[in-house]
């Protein structure tokens, strides 16, 4: 084959090759466990501060935001639909009784976000969140540019339960 109906043949081959390529890349997004509107949830270091318990939490400063370990208050931590941000070692200390953590950073999603209201979950603002809604374990988070359900759902099951003494 030469002239147009090569360069015809060559561009067809080359769609049908773009075409296939994104169609396993697509595929590839629905792997069990990260979403279209989540990423992978995935595993933070160990905060080397994490067995500090303090009393000021304004004084300490956090390697990520929002913290899934690190020095924490000796105080109880806020449990439950919370209507306030909390600090980041309040946070952490949630996260250390095993609970899960779930923010948001629009208002408008605080209704979707506390539907998922469950023991060992607590729920609050955050407006500092560099993604929509992120949900926190101890040393685990998992980032979301939505209100995905099943895949906050999904992080809260695999993780619930899991105190800072569980091996993290």
């Amino acid at each position: 084959m030469s002239g147009p109906t090569a360069r015809i043949a060559r561009l067809c081959g080359a769609a049908s090759l773009g075409l296939t390529f994104a169609a396993l890349s697509l595929a590839g997004c629905g792997n069990g466990n990260g979403s279209a509107d989540c990423g992978q949830p995935f595993r933070e270091p160990l905060n080397p501060n994490s067995l500090q318990h303090i009393i000021d939490p304004s004084s300490v400063k956090f390697d990520t935001d929002p913290p899934t370990s690190g020095p924490h208050l000796f105080t109880p931590p806020a449990r439950g639909v919370v209507d306030r941000e909390l600090l980041p070692a309040e946070q952490v200390s949630v996260l250390e009784t095993g609970d899960v953590l779930v923010q948001y950073r629009d208002g408008a999603d605080a209704t979707a976000v506390q539907a998922l209201r469950q023991t060992g979950l607590t729920v609050a603002p955050n407006s500092t969140l560099k993604k929509r809604v992120v949900a926190t374990a101890w040393t685990y988070k998992l980032e979301c540019s939505t209100v995905d359900a099943t895949a906050l759902q999904k992080f809260i099951t695999a993780h619930k339960g899991q105190p800072a003494n569980a091996g993290g």
